[in-house]
């Protein structure tokens, strides 16, 4: 059998993804842009 680990980070991200959609935001600057590719509904900029 497979596991599938979700820490806790991911979990943290998965809601404020979550908050962010829910409250308009879908344009993101990040310095890791690789937190948010999972999220397809947001326009990911680096600010690099």
């Amino acid at each position: 059998m497979i596991g599938i680990e979700t820490g806790r980070n991911r979990i943290n991200d998965t809601q404020m993804a979550f908050c962010y959609l829910t409250n308009g935001v879908f344009s993101i600057i990040t310095a890791n842009p690789k937190d948010f590719e999972i999220f397809e509904s947001f326009e990911i900029n680096d600010y690099r």
